[in-house]
């Protein structure tokens, strides 16, 4: 698994907990997340476009 397959399943992961324990989702896909690559760079993108990757 690749970090950026692990991001995405991090992140769909907790929007569906998010949302199963009665929390607006549109709250949660908003945020941004922020994480390194495997090349010791960054990346940036919101909750909610990370998770539907």
């Amino acid at each position: 698994m690749t970090s950026k397959e692990t991001v995405w399943a991090v992140a769909a992961e907790a929007l569906e907990k998010w949302s199963k324990s009665g929390n607006d989702p549109a709250a949660l896909r908003r945020a941004e997340l922020t994480w390194k690559t495997p090349g010791g760079g960054t990346e940036l993108g919101f909750a909610g476009a990370v998770a539907d990757r």
